[in-house]
């Protein structure tokens, strides 16, 4: 039987398709996913810091060896990219959701600055056009002592190469893209993706 060429098959856990399945249409997933490496990260949103007293990072929240951490934190990032549970153990976080960079950046752009929320998690590429927006504050990474124990490799991006605005809270691949009258072999698991992409599709 002949494949169908214009079939889009997507490797994910079967909740996860069947939430996006009544979200996203083949157009709008192919635009999103463009970039095959995607990276997460955290990031301050901007506030105006002349209503913040010392010793506090966005939002409010006393910094890490300044006393007693005031758990409550307003979220703005992906679907189903954390731990409820650890995020309840965590303090009170309030998530709010949202599908893609361009959708994050219109709501922002909308609030004029005043979202409330205290963190994003954009696409790495995304942080300089969000600083140049005054939307994220500076970081003072001397508060964020666990950022000495995050691995090199996610440090410094050229996006954000001295961390300014930003710490990695993901990396990794979103979705893949491959032409089938390029590649043959049919890839049904991430075990076959990863045989090809050594393989066959190399230097493709």
């Amino acid at each position: 039987m002949k494949q169908n060429p214009d079939t889009t098959r997507i490797l994910m856990h079967s909740s996860v398709a069947a939430r996006l399945a009544g979200q996203m249409n083949r157009r709008r997933f192919l635009a999103a996913s463009g970039a095959t490496a995607m990276a997460a990260f955290l990031a301050a949103c901007g506030s105006d810091s002349s209503s913040k007293s010392p010793g506090t990072v966005a939002g409010g929240t006393t910094a890490a060896g300044g006393g007693d951490v005031n758990r409550k934190l307003n979220l703005f990032t992906w679907a189903e990219y954390d731990d409820p549970d650890l995020m309840a153990e965590w303090g009170d976080i309030s998530i709010t959701i949202f599908n893609s960079n361009e959708e994050a950046i219109q709501k922002l752009v909308s609030a004029g600055g005043t979202s409330g929320f205290d963190m994003i998690c954009p696409t790495g590429v995304y942080i300089p056009l969000l600083a140049k927006e005054d939307f994220l504050e500076e970081l003072d990474l001397s508060r964020i002592p666990n950022f000495s124990n995050l691995d090199v490799a996610y440090t410094k991006q050229v996006w954000d190469p001295t961390n300014k605005y930003s710490v990695c809270k993901n990396w990794g691949t979103t979705g893949w893209i491959y032409d089938n009258s390029v590649v043959k072999t049919p890839i049904n698991t991430w075990a076959d993706f990863i045989k090809v992409a050594q393989t066959e599709a190399s230097g493709a």
